[in-house]
């Protein structure tokens, strides 16, 4: 359980303040996003509303993942209390929130993750 804690820790760091957080300032704020041009992947994972920009749905990915973060890490510091379905329920909605945040940041970014 203390790798996982550290994951949490350095994928907090690392991935989502110097990562995440900068691309998303440069996603545009002004259109809506096009669902059509986003994969069933990142669709399946995230609901769009009408009206949200690419720069506020990468900031709701991103507050996503800062959420199941804690859940994860407090998971691990509760030495995995409700079995591996409950770490891996964490680390598979980590990763589908990771991956949309990617799709929408390289259409409308222009980046690859």
């Amino acid at each position: 359980m203390e790798s996982i804690k550290e994951f949490t820790k350095g994928f907090d760091i690392e991935g989502r303040k110097r990562t995440m957080i900068p691309l998303y300032k440069t996603l545009p704020s002004e259109e809506p996003v096009d669902g059509r041009l986003l994969s069933p992947a990142t669709l399946s994972v995230v609901r769009i509303s009408k009206d949200e920009s690419p720069k506020d749905l990468a900031l709701r990915l991103s507050n996503g993942v800062t959420w199941d973060l804690i859940g994860l890490s407090k998971w691990a510091r509760a030495d995995g209390a409700g079995g591996m379905e409950e770490g891996m329920k964490w680390i598979d909605t980590i990763e589908g929130e990771v991956a949309a945040f990617v799709d929408v940041g390289t259409i409308y970014g222009g980046k690859s993750l």
